[in-house]
């Protein structure tokens, strides 16, 4: 029933579009690490990385504030960011300090359609182009152009019978956003595994 796109993994497979995630244009790793604070602890590869990031932690439940991270070398000239931070505002900040550093693209995802959300910062030449927040229902941001006619539709559909499904959206705005031809990192790919604080 669900796309392959929120498919987490299959065995050593990790799809790239997957949770909270960021996606850099050209990104150059220090200065992602430097303006983004990101405590460095160690690389791994793929699956040891992303075994880190969802360990099975209940996030909600931490008393420390710092959450971790995963970044990715690049893959067709984009750099991946995963975090377990999920709150929306937080995320928006981030991409605010990255774009400081980068003129080009430069966005946030997250789409999870079992409970029905989805999130999308889309940022280039140092502009935020596009902010959107939905939950069940419920639309918590709407800011900038429709980035394809699918988002209007699932926008409008909110206060008429044409349904669309989230998936479909979801793999719109990747496809006219971050359209990378890359499904699932190679198993030997080489993360850098860390630690960040929220930007206050």
């Amino acid at each position: 029933m669900w796309s392959k796109i929120f498919t987490f993994s299959n065995r050593n497979k990790h799809h790239i579009n997957n949770g909270h995630y960021f996606a850099i244009e050209d990104g150059d790793i220090d200065q992602i690490i430097k303006v983004l604070n990101i405590k460095v602890i160690q690389k791994a590869k793929c699956s040891e990385a992303f075994r880190y990031l969802y360990n099975g932690e209940n996030n909600s439940k931490k008393t420390e504030k710092t959450f971790k991270v995963i970044i990715s070398h690049q893959v067709n000239g984009w750099v991946f960011i995963y975090s377990e931070n999920s709150i929306f505002e937080n995320n928006k900040k981030w991409i605010e300090q990255l774009i400081s550093i980068n003129k080009k693209r430069v966005n946030y995802y997250y789409f999870d359609s079992h409970i029905d959300s989805y999130e999308w910062i889309i940022a280039d030449k140092g502009k935020l182009n596009r902010i959107f927040e939905y939950q069940m229902l419920e639309v918590f941001h709407n800011i900038g152009e429709y980035l394809t006619s699918e988002e209007k539709k699932f926008v409008e559909f909110l206060n008429t019978d044409d349904f669309i499904f989230g998936e479909d959206v979801a793999n719109s705005i990747i496809k006219a956003s971050c359209n990378i031809k890359k499904k699932y990192f190679d198993k030997n790919h080489q993360f850098i595994i860390g630690k960040a604080n929220p930007i206050n």
